[in-house]
């Protein structure tokens, strides 16, 4: 994913976030998937391949009586 934002700006407000403010409020130009990129470094596509995972092995999980 490419995050379009400076190095001095990102620099910046990474300082801030590590200081304790929230992720959303310093990176305020970026969205929600961004900032959550710079979070866990998971992308959009990543999440949902796993959501889809998860979901899948419930749904057997269930068929199986184990949930």
């Amino acid at each position: 994913m490419e995050i379009k934002i400076d190095a001095l700006t990102y620099y910046q407000c990474w300082q801030k976030w590590v200081a304790g403010i929230l992720i959303q409020d310093v990176f305020s130009m970026l969205d929600n998937d961004e900032c959550e990129f710079i979070k866990s470094g998971i992308t959009p596509q990543e999440w949902d391949e796993f959501n889809t995972e998860l979901e899948a092995r419930y749904q057997v999980a269930l068929l199986k009586g184990e949930v």
